[in-house]
């Protein structure tokens, strides 16, 4: 099978989409005679138990006819498109009796091809499980597709374009974000109507997510009446009328015990909650006239769940993080507490790393970052050498959290930054930059394989006075790279293991380098395999 990761709202789901929409324009596709998209978040899809339950139409002698065949064909020609699996009970893919895990493990359909779409929270289970032929990523946005989806919104306006251009700009944090473009299509909305109104723009996700939420409430308010003009409309969630606080309250504790139970479509809500604006309403697959309800986005639910933790007393929010914080497919949600309560509640200092050796998941980082709070960055963090572990699949937001945190700890650092694009480089160094001079230290910086062409003038914004190790191996760096490394350099003192190797750089630009090189007395390994060196260069 086919295994498509990515981060919350990064288009998973719309590639699945796309992947139906384009059946019969794409080559690839075309080879495929039937094409089946199964929304795994669906609770009747979740209890399925033979193909009929999932190959549904409203003419039930051809969905009989569609099934005998494809079964009778083994699944040949037949591609199961399965989109959610972080949004369905993991039981789904341990149970043996269980439908896909009988097509996954090909006991069923064995010459069907099943494409999964999951965040990474769902991928360990399932590459463990079962080994994907093919691990496909969806990226996102690139800079330049940020831009594209800004100028369609503000039209004309090249005043409010420029603007924007300059607030992304100047906030890479919120830059970091865009490149998950649900939450470009958050920010260009809360950036229009608080520019109009010339409040503080958000800088962290949690500030962008309760920012939507209260733009949307504003909303229902004016449209129902409640509030009469603008001029009196809530500017926080606190201040809403207590009748609509309490719909907020009782969404919000729906959302929890859904988030907690993986549990993304209701067959109720509360009544008042179903016209604040957070929610969608569809007619349920197999009965076609029941509604059921589930969230705007799975990121929008995880919000409120957040939502219903802080406003929960202290040690109700104590009780739930030591229960449910190691959870996977809890990790959004914490996210959101740490914006909303920093970790008062809970207690940050339970977070706090322990031993002179640690490593630390990118989670804890987006933590740090959102609390906003230095004290909680350093005490957490602690003194000793911390590596960052598991960065597979992380956003460009995810290394500016960890720039931030390195630039405001005062430990000790081991980068390791391998094969990484541009984006997620620059990324590291603008989250330090925001906060130099920093207290801490890097002893290890391993970029192999990582494009850091155009970044490498730019590493002196990093802490890197009591670096040891520096490996720069394959990054495609040529002479004027080189250059820009000589004076970086020279700021590390203690530089003891150079690897500069596999790089396409020709001899004046190597020779630079070794001349400033040579001034380096504790300098004791020293890679230059496969560069343009002659004897004399040496």
């Amino acid at each position: 099978f086919v295994l498509v990761e990515g981060a919350p709202g990064v288009g998973k789901s719309t590639f699945a989409w796309e992947l139906c929409r384009r059946w019969d324009q794409v080559e690839a596709l075309m080879r495929y005679s039937l094409v089946v998209l199964v929304k795994l978040r669906d609770k009747r899809v979740q209890q399925a138990t033979g193909l009929a339950d999932i190959f549904c139409h409203v003419d039930t002698d051809l969905q009989r006819a569609v099934v005998e065949e494809v079964i009778a064909r083994g699944g040949e020609g037949v591609l199961l498109i399965m989109d959610g699996a972080d949004e369905c009970p993991s039981s789904l893919w341990k149970d043996d009796a269980s439908l896909f895990h009988r097509l996954l493990s090909g006991s069923v359909l064995p010459k069907a091809t099943a494409l999964v779409t999951t965040r990474p929270s769902a991928s360990a289970t399932l590459v463990c499980q079962w080994k994907p032929q093919r691990r496909i990523e969806v990226l996102g946005f690139m800079t330049k597709h940020i831009v594209q989806y800004a100028e369609s919104i503000f039209g004309s306006d090249q005043e409010l374009l420029n603007d924007f251009h300059k607030y992304i700009s100047s906030s890479p944090s919120i830059k970091g974000m865009l490149y998950i473009p649900l939450n470009t299509v958050i920010a260009v909305g809360v950036y229009r109507e608080y520019r109009e109104n010339d409040r503080p723009i958000p800088v962290t996700l949690t500030q962008l997510y309760s920012e939507l939420c209260l733009i949307l409430l504003q909303r229902y308010l004016l449209d129902s009446k409640i509030v009469k003009d603008a001029s009196s409309l809530p500017q926080t969630i606190e201040e809403l009328p207590k009748t609509v606080r309490k719909e907020v309250l009782d969404l919000a504790k729906v959302a929890y015990r859904g988030t907690i139970e993986q549990q993304c479509v209701f067959h109720q809500l509360p009544e008042g909650s179903k016209a604040l604006g957070f929610t969608t309403a569809s007619p349920e697959l197999h009965t076609g006239r029941r509604l059921s309800y589930s969230f705007l986005h799975l990121t929008l639910q995880e919000y409120f769940a957040a939502f219903h933790i802080s406003q929960l007393p202290e040690t109700q929010q104590q009780e739930i993080f030591s229960h449910y914080s190691s959870f996977p497919h809890l990790t959004v949600v914490w996210t959101f507490v740490a914006g909303l309560t920093h970790f008062r509640g809970i207690g940050w200092e339970t977070l706090c790393l322990k031993g002179e050796y640690t490593p630390v998941q990118a989670s804890l980082l987006r933590w740090l970052y959102e609390t906003q709070e230095k004290e909680i960055v350093t005490t957490v963090l602690g003194s000793g050498v911390v590596e960052l572990v598991g960065y597979s699949i992380l956003t460009p937001f995810d290394f500016f959290a960890l720039g931030y945190c390195v630039g405001l700890s005062i430990c000790t650092w081991d980068l390791k930054l391998c094969y990484l694009p541009q984006e997620s480089v620059e990324m590291v160094i603008l989250g330090a930059r925001v906060q130099t001079p920093a207290s801490s230290s890097i002893t290890t910086l391993n970029f192999i394989g990582s494009k850091i062409k155009t970044c490498v003038e730019h590493l002196k914004l990093l802490p890197l006075s009591q670096i040891q190790r520096l490996d720069m191996s394959l990054c495609k760096l040529d002479s004027a790279s080189f250059s820009a490394l000589v004076p970086i350099i020279t700021l590390m003192g203690n530089l003891g293991s150079l690897h500069i190797d596999c790089n396409p750089v020709d001899s004046d630009g190597a020779v630079e380098l070794l001349h400033t090189l040579s001034q380096h007395r504790n300098l004791h390994t020293l890679n230059l395999t496969h560069l343009a060196l002659g004897c004399d260069d040496v």
